[in-house]
Parts: C-alpha cells; sequence; structure tokens
C-alpha cells in the first residue's frame, strides 16, 4: 500500500501545467495586464490552470513588465480571514521554500526581481506560509522557473521577436494544459491556438471557465477532459451490438 501511495502522489505531482501567457505586439494592453493579474494569482497561483510563464512581445515588453509589475505589486498579502486581503496564503512552508529555491536560483543565473522575490511576513502571523505576487525578468530557460509549474505567485517575463519564435518557447516543456493568447488579430489567435501544443486556449481573456466546455490537457497534463459533453463521455462505457437477421 505504502508503494502504490507513493506511485499515485508521484503522479499526481506531474499532472500539471506549465502554461503560457502570450501577449503578442497588437494585443489591447489593459486587457492584456487585467487579465494577467487574474490568470496570475487565481488562489494565490496555486490552481493547475494559472498562467505560469510570460512571453511577451519585444517591442511591448517594457511597457507590460511595468504596467503588470506595478499591479502585482499593490496586491494585498495576508490572511484569507481578513477582507482586505487580496493574495493569501500558500498551502503550506515546504512551497514557499521552494519557490524561494526556484527564485533565488534563477536570480543566481542572472535574473533581475522586479518586484516581490522573497518571502512574505504578515502582521500577527510570524509563521504563515505567505510569498508575495512577484515579477522577474531575464530567467534562464532551463530554470526551474520555466521547466515546471510554480504553482505560486510568480511571474517570469521573457520577450520574444515573432510569432514562430514564441510558439517554439511556448511548446518547449513536457506539459500541455492551459495557453492564454492577447491579440486583437483573428488570424493570429487562430493561427496560435492551432500551433499550441494545449489542450485550452484562451484568447483575450483572464481565465478558461464554464462547465459545458470541455476541459483536459495534452502530452504530460493528463489524460480525458472534464466539462461538456466530452467530459461524460469518459465515464461512458461504449458498447457495439449487432444483430442478425
Amino acid at each position: 500500500m505504502q508503494a502504490a501511495a507513493k506511485t499515485l502522489t508521484k503522479v499526481g505531482l506531474e499532472l500539471g501545467g506549465n502554461n503560457a501567457f502570450i501577449v503578442f505586439e497588437d494585443a489591447d494592453m489593459d486587457a492584456a495586464v487585467d487579465a494577467a493579474v487574474i490568470a496570475k494569482l487565481r488562489n494565490g497561483g496555486q490552481t493547475c490552470v494559472c498562467a505560469n510563464r510570460f512571453f511577451v512581445h519585444e517591442s511591448v515588453m517594457d511597457e507590460f513588465a511595468t504596467r503588470f509589475a506595478d499591479a502585482l505589486s499593490e496586491k494585498v498579502v495576508g490572511s484569507g480571514l481578513e477582507p482586505t486581503t487580496e493574495v493569501g496564503p500558500l498551502i503550506n512552508q515546504t512551497a514557499v521554500d521552494r519557490i524561494q529555491r526556484a527564485v533565488d536560483e534563477a536570480v543566481a543565473k542572472g535574473a533581475t526581481v522586479v518586484c516581490g522575490g522573497t518571502a512574505a511576513k504578515v502582521d500577527g502571523l510570524p509563521l504563515g506560509p505567505f510569498f508575495p505576487p512577484t515579477v522577474i525578468l531575464g530567467v534562464p530557460d532551463r530554470s526551474r522557473l520555466m521547466t515546471e509549474e510554480i504553482f505560486g505567485p510568480v511571474a517570469p517575463i521573457t520577450p520574444f521577436r515573432d510569432f514562430d519564435q514564441v510558439i517554439e518557447m511556448a511548446n518547449s516543456t513536457e506539459y500541455g494544459l492551459a495557453a492564454y493568447v492577447f491579440t486583437r488579430s483573428l488570424k493570429t489567435a487562430m493561427h496560435a491556438s492551432e500551433e499550441l501544443e494545449s489542450g485550452i486556449v484562451v484568447v483575450n481573456r483572464p481565465a478558461p471557465s464554464g462547465v459545458e466546455f470541455p476541459q483536459g490537457g495534452v502530452k504530460q497534463s493528463g489524460i480525458g477532459l472534464e466539462g461538456g459533453p466530452e467530459g461524460l463521455e469518459d465515464f461512458t462505457a461504449s458498447k457495439f451490438v449487432t444483430l442478425g437477421s
């Protein structure tokens, strides 16, 4: 039983999403920044569809990074029992320590923290597992912040030059759960939706939603779907019956 439990735990950790949030040069910047905040901070960054890696066209990189960091730095970190809290605790101290190690590793390799970056202390709750919303630039491609699901309020931002490059960057992961695309071009949106190796693609919105829609991943982000008629099929055993005369 112990061996089985360990195996299930390992599989559970692997079924996640190293989700990409892509901002093209023609994106509505107000909408992109507002959506990025929601996509990153849902449940403190602790949902499987949270945005994990942010790819921003080099022509709008500075504006997006500045506005995004400003918005995140204004968020109040604290107990979920306080009405002023906007970002609550992580699940436990182990999660905080894991994220801190990943941030420190990236900084040691040349990354720059724009806001946050160090475990937070909340008045009256000195031992709580708090980590502030964090924006970090210049993160190496193979660092843990880029290759593993963060599952916390940390946003690494990387610039890109063109469509082909960002699709390659977004797909360079063993996961494929959700991806976010921001552009005013329907052609770009549809092309990206086709090329992204992801079970869910969200265009110009902060999150996928609705039980009527099938949701699920590809590659190492799970098998099967939930929601919609497609989700019901996973709980259905098909039977073929043939009748003779």
